[in-house]
């Protein structure tokens, strides 16, 4: 690896070439104009403008500190000025004290932007896609299994605030994702809308089973998960709510997703009497769910959870069922 240059020297000239190169950045990306679909974007760029909204709202609203921001656009004006791509992908930072600012890697993505190419990266990252909501890069957890075939395709695991307590691994090969805007109770309204962003981010530049998709949340995030499913359940292979399941969901959605409660039954925080009615009522209806109680256990899923994991997995979508039922709430 090669280092830019020595700490102790930062260039007017290299922090204004800097500068430059994030607003020509900023006016292609369209990133202050959130309406616009940029249709003639390679796919390559539009991959990554969600993460340079990201860092250009945290840079515009003052929460980077002088000095950082200096060496910021230094690091960015010396990658600019070499000319071979080979010297780009494999240079290191002569900087690092504005990293700690972000929550996702950007001097891999000066490297992805400058050569418009998929800079190979750790099993465990942030990933960003831009939301055209509110003009926002939204930032969400990405953990992958330690090797990608990019000839095959992987369950996704979709994680709303907690759950199973397992990594993707060689013996269970899956991908997963934590979306992060989970501030809306039952994850409703831009709560909702990050999640089925996160899935359609991850189905575009990663190599997702689309029939394997699945959904767990633990506790808000398990009466979350139920809710997402029940709008979007012809995505979804299937659906575990961790210690919640929530109330208010059309129940007769689930007629062609195989739904996994977990519960324990001293559990105060969220009464296992729901879960019982829910699976009662969804059982009536004819649709697969299972109840797993767990004698004696408060707010919470004992160990192992491996078998959970495994059960997601193994569930997988029907994409023409025989008979459809969908219920909008309220």
């Amino acid at each position: 690896m090669m280092v830019l240059s020595t700490v102790s020297q930062v260039s007017g000239d290299e922090i204004a070439e800097g500068k430059m190169a994030l607003g020509k950045w900023v006016e292609i990306f369209g990133i202050e104009r959130p309406w616009d679909v940029l249709p003639n974007m390679s796919d390559s760029n539009k991959r990554h403008r969600g993460a340079l909204a990201y860092v250009y709202h945290r840079l515009n609203n003052n929460e980077i500190p002088a000095g950082a921001r200096e060496n910021f656009y230094c690091d960015l004006g010396r990658l600019l000025a070499l000319e071979k791509t080979e010297q780009v992908l494999n240079s290191e930072s002569a900087f690092s004290d504005y990293q700690a600012f972000f929550k996702i890697d950007v001097f891999q993505l000066w490297k992805q932007l400058i050569t418009e190419m998929d800079v190979p990266r750790a099993s465990h990252f942030k990933e960003a896609y831009y939301s055209q909501a509110d003009g926002a890069g939204v930032i969400f957890d990405v953990r992958l299994p330690p090797f990608i075939n990019k000839k095959k395709t992987y369950p996704l695991v979709v994680v709303l605030k907690g759950g199973p307590k397992v990594n993707p691994s060689a013996e269970l090969p899956f991908i997963q994702v934590k979306p992060s805007r989970g501030g809306i109770w039952g994850y409703r309204a831009i709560s909702r809308y990050d999640v089925m962003q996160v899935i359609a981010f991850m189905q575009r530049y990663y190599p997702v089973d689309p029939d394997r998709i699945s959904l767990v949340g633990f506790s808000a995030g398990a009466s979350g998960a139920m809710h997402v499913a029940s709008s979007y359940s012809d995505v979804f292979s299937g659906v575990m709510p961790m210690v919640a399941v929530g109330t208010d969901f059309p129940a007769v959605n689930f007629k062609n997703l195989p739904v996994a409660m977990h519960h324990g039954t001293d559990d105060w925080t969220s009464s296992i009497c729901n879960a019982r009615v829910q699976y009662e009522k969804m059982k009536l209806l004819g649709c697969p769910v299972i109840l797993e109680e767990y004698p004696k256990v408060g707010h919470r899923v004992p160990k192992p959870n491996e078998p959970l994991v495994s059960w997601l997995l193994e569930q997988k979508r029907n994409p023409s069922p025989v008979s459809i039922t969908h219920e909008c709430e309220g």
